[in-house]
């Protein structure tokens, strides 16, 4: 019943009595449930669907993949009560680790944004990964490139991650991440999918895929996202599940940024800093206080609001010449207080 939709596999389980009441069934049985679903295309029979069941187990086993159904204590709370909550789970890691996922033993931070993101959200998407792993945080994404692979990559530095796919777990895509899917898996982490072994990576899969990463995460981060953008739907997810939403700031009125714009004035909480994030998790932790840290330098008050190019700055500063404007600079540049990007752009590194 794999090419089912994730409502009608759920449906369709009701209407059995369980998995475990499935394999109890006669025949006749099997074909009276199935006949009250109404299929609009005719069904295999039970014995097809037994051999097509114990084909897969017999895969996963030697892929070393977990199946968790449904009925499973081992499912996520969190999955049981979305709209159309997957059927079976493939899980491939330290299933040790997916206890505490499952249990919800530890905050996680769900991560989406666009495959094409600018170094400014690169460099935001990584900090904040790194800085949550080192609190013991863990960060749930899509293992798509850009955003996610930023997402992950930074939550291994300190800790490890959750990749959701929107293929079989023995189908890394994009498969330039399939060093990354190892990495995970090495460090401790997760490959889920609702996708069996050998499952393509169709593009209707990835939307529906958005929904798992939602409702296993405790709130949701919106990085980067044009007006149409596939994260939307992740935020949108989000949302319907009740779920905290907290959208990066956008440095400037880029169009790249206009998805931010769209969800900040739908009420999302903007963040421009890691600990704005952090504190969500963690309140106890204070937050700086930039005036009191920056009071004393206009330059970093000036590019709190976000990144400025040398001639904006040496406008802001009245310098004449760009030398005396990096001179200005450089002092702040070697502390660590700000970041120098291609283009020369520079912002505030995000725990200023």
């Amino acid at each position: 019943c794999h090419s089912l939709p994730p409502k009608l596999k759920r449906d369709f389980l009701k209407q059995l009595g369980g998995v475990t009441n499935f394999f109890n069934l006669s025949e006749k049985q099997f074909k009276n449930k199935i006949e009250k679903l109404k299929l609009k295309k005719p069904f295999e029979g039970r014995p097809h669907l037994i051999k097509e069941a114990k084909e897969m187990s017999n895969i996963c086993q030697a892929k070393n993949i977990q199946i968790i159904c449904f009925e499973d204590k081992r499912y996520p709370f969190r999955l049981r009560h979305i709209y159309a909550p997957p059927l079976l789970l493939y899980v491939k890691g330290d299933i040790g680790n997916w206890d505490s996922l499952t249990h919800l033993e530890s905050p996680y931070l769900g991560v989406v944004g666009t495959r094409t993101p600018s170094l400014y959200s690169k460099d935001f998407t990584s900090y904040v990964a790194s800085s949550l792993a080192k609190k013991g945080a863990s960060v749930i994404s899509g293992l798509a490139i850009g955003i996610d692979t930023e997402a992950h990559l930074g939550s291994l530095d300190f800790g490890r991650t959750i990749a959701v796919l929107g293929s079989g777990i023995d189908i890394i895509y994009p498969r330039q991440n399939l060093q990354l899917a190892q990495k995970i898996l090495k460090k401790g982490g997760l490959l889920i999918s609702e996708y069996p072994p050998g499952t393509s990576p169709l593009q209707h899969h990835f939307p529906l895929r958005n929904r798992i990463i939602s409702a296993l995460s405790d709130a949701v981060l919106m990085v980067e996202a044009k007006k149409k953008s596939g994260a939307l739907i992740t935020t949108q997810y989000a949302l319907d599940q009740g779920k905290e939403i907290m959208v990066m700031s956008p440095p400037d009125n880029n169009e790249r940024y206009f998805g931010n714009k769209h969800w900040i004035e739908e009420g999302a909480t903007p963040v421009s800093k890691s600990i704005d994030v952090e504190q969500y998790f963690y309140p106890q932790i204070k937050n700086k206080d930039a005036n009191a840290d920056n009071s004393n330098d206009p330059l970093l008050n000036y590019l709190y609001s976000g990144p400025k190019s040398l001639q904006e700055i040496a406008s802001f500063l009245k310098s004449p010449t760009a030398a005396e404007t990096i001179k200005s600079i450089m002092p702040h540049v070697l502390k660590g207080k700000i970041i120098e990007s291609p283009g020369d752009k520079y912002y505030l590194s995000w725990d200023s």
